[in-house]
């Protein structure tokens, strides 16, 4: 087979409609627990952003 050929589908979603399903996974879709989450994943983004961004203002502040 080429290049293409697969047979393979590839999906192309919107950033927030990956970030969404990933919250709901996260949380095992219990809706009390859709903020941790959130705030879960704002601090890990603003851990990786201080280690290696050298602009701060990347930060999200929650």
């Amino acid at each position: 087979m080429g290049f293409g050929q697969s047979g393979a589908i590839i999906d192309v979603i919107e950033a927030e409609q990956f970030i969404a399903t990933n919250i709901l996974e996260w949380s095992n879709f219990a809706e009390n627990a859709h903020g941790e989450e959130v705030e879960r994943m704002i601090n890990h983004y603003n851990k990786i952003a201080e280690e290696k961004e050298t602009d701060l203002s990347l930060r999200v502040q929650i």
